[in-house]
């Protein structure tokens, strides 16, 4: 069913200036932000490479986004919201180039360029210090599953040695700009038929099967509890070395895409004002045990789903001293006082933040949902759970003391 928009209630945008010869860059990265401060150089490098090449064929590239944004410290798009803003303020007919010298998150620009009338060129260089022939095959990928209408002029995707100066990328440089598309040699390309092929069928069917598992798991969700962990001793790590180890067995053949936690509102912008935007979360691998996909051992009553109605029902029945309530309250005074030991906050902040809780109204503890991929830097700062304080021996459950908030989003449930 179509929607039917009302466009008096959506916000008028102004558009950029682009000129007949101006070409429209975009510098699409991580979302994570100290790898894209770490690929700033590399990606300014790539950036003038390609201007220089192009303007000695006669274009202009120009940015719509700042070259050094002073919140995040570098100039390349880390999330979707600073990607659809920088489109929605371009004219759609207007030619797009993105520049791919690091790795990038194909999906913080593919949904408006799916739309873009004018051409798109997604380039990369030769350069190895970073991923950015990875993440430009990964957009090229994207965009390349979209079909694009007859209106549309599509994308192009170009990659040079010598810093686009060899002639076969300028050949194709020249192409794009002149016809607004370049083209390969695909003659070599033949349809595979596994009727002809025997040896590659197991190959394919294992290869389908596992692209519906990414599927799966990329859409599982997972999340924690309220309470604060519990030392663990030698003598426990020595009689659980056999939960452990079925633990990990299970995380290898069913690896770790996201994580997730519930906490309240109120727990959330207090770290978020206090304790430098640092959070504290426990987290398991599944939003919900009774989904068909699970294959964990997370009791019920210890699901995040399940904890996050529970919290949302207390929050409803409007009564403020109710035990979930006081047990959140509890948390975050607790919270409050390690921060104070340890020399985050002063004694001072500390009464503050008691003050607060005291003060706070029964929607301030809301639920929140954290949707945490487990990329390489949230693995490096997640610890299991010992197994005697998990909600079962055997389930998936990660402790995480200092997650920056970059690391993860949140929203909440319908």
């Amino acid at each position: 069913m179509a929607i039917d928009w009302d466009s008096r209630v959506l916000p008028e945008v102004d558009l950029v200036g682009v000129g007949t010869k101006d070409l429209v860059l975009i510098a699409n990265g991580d979302r994570r932000r100290f790898a894209n401060l770490a690929c700033q150089e590399a990606q300014t490098e790539c950036e003038r490479q390609l201007r220089e090449a192009l303007e000695g064929l006669g274009g202009n590239l120009v940015r719509t986004h700042p070259e050094a944004d002073p919140e995040t410290g570098h100039g390349i798009t880390e999330t979707q919201a600073q990607g659809a803003d920088t489109l929605s303020r371009t004219p759609k007919d207007a030619p797009i180039v993105t520049a791919e010298a690091a790795w990038q998150y194909s999906d913080h620009i593919a949904h408006p360029l799916w739309e873009w009338i004018g051409p798109v060129l997604i380039a990369s260089n030769s350069d190895g210090t970073w991923p950015g022939l990875v993440g430009a095959a990964g957009l090229e990928a994207c965009l390349t599953k979209h079909k694009y209408g007859a209106d549309q002029k599509g994308h192009s995707f170009v990659w040079g040695h010598e810093e686009f100066q060899d002639k076969e990328a300028k050949d194709r440089l020249k192409q794009w700009l002149d016809t607004g598309s370049t083209e390969y040699d695909l003659s070599h390309v033949k349809p595979l038929n596994p009727d002809e092929h025997a040896e590659y069928a197991s190959a394919i069917d294992c290869a389908r099967k596992a692209a519906a598992r990414a599927v799966i798991l990329s859409g599982q969700m997972s999340g924690g509890r309220l309470s604060p962990p519990v030392a663990k001793s030698q003598a426990d790590d020595r009689e659980s070395q056999s939960e452990d180890k079925l633990a990990d067995r299970q995380t290898q053949i069913r690896p770790i895409i996201m994580l997730y936690s519930v906490n309240a509102w109120l727990a959330y912008i207090i770290q978020q004002i206090y304790y430098n935007e640092v959070h504290y979360v426990w987290t398991t691998d599944h939003l919900d045990p009774k989904s068909p996909w699970y294959e964990g051992i997370t009791p019920v009553s210890s699901c995040p789903r399940q904890i996050y109605r529970t919290l949302e029902e207390s929050v409803r029945s409007g009564d403020r001293h109710c035990s979930k309530i006081q047990t959140i309250e509890v948390g975050i005074l607790k919270g409050a006082a390690h921060k104070r030991e340890v020399g985050i906050i002063s004694k001072e902040q500390e009464k503050e933040i008691a003050t607060i809780v005291d003060a706070a109204q029964i929607s301030d503890f809301r639920p929140l949902l954290y949707l945490i991929p487990f990329f390489p830097e949230v693995a490096r700062i997640a610890r299991k759970v010992p197994v005697k304080d998990r909600a079962h021996p055997l389930s998936v459950e990660y402790v995480i003391d200092l997650l920056p908030r970059h690391c993860f989003h949140i929203t909440e449930l319908d």
